[in-house]
């Protein structure tokens, strides 16, 4: 949320000193970041819901869980940090971190509906 309200605040200046047109091309910059981190408003409470709906211990939702979530935190730091950088995050250094921890992420994703399919097949 901190880099959307950033964007903005770096628009209405923008749109305010230059132009109405330079407002949108302003914080071109952080659209990266700001997707990277929102996507995570999405997903990981996503990800919470499936593993509570599996026939796993509390403790191993949790591991689940935690392990989606430091994943999700990898991807989008790197994206963040590349794009403040001013580095493409889809280039070969940055997207290092970013698909390790889009793999962890969809491994979490992955295993989680496993399990759910093993509650429905067991049922």
């Amino acid at each position: 949320l901190v880099i959307g309200a950033v964007m903005i605040a770096i628009g209405v200046t923008a749109g305010r000193t230059v132009s109405q047109e330079a407002a949108y091309t302003a914080a071109t910059g952080l659209k990266a970041g700001h997707f990277a981190t929102m996507h995570g408003i999405l997903v990981l409470p996503v990800l919470a819901w499936l593993a509570a709906h599996t026939t796993w211990a509390q403790e191993q939702q949790t591991m689940v869980i935690g392990i989606g979530c430091a994943s999700y935190v990898l991807a989008a730091g790197a994206v963040v940090m590349t794009s403040q950088l001013g580095i493409d995050p889809l280039t070969a250094p940055a997207l290092v971190p970013t698909g390790l921890g889009l793999l962890g992420l969809l491994a979490a994703g992955a295993s989680t509906l496993a399990g759910i399919g093993r509650r429905v097949n067991a049922g």
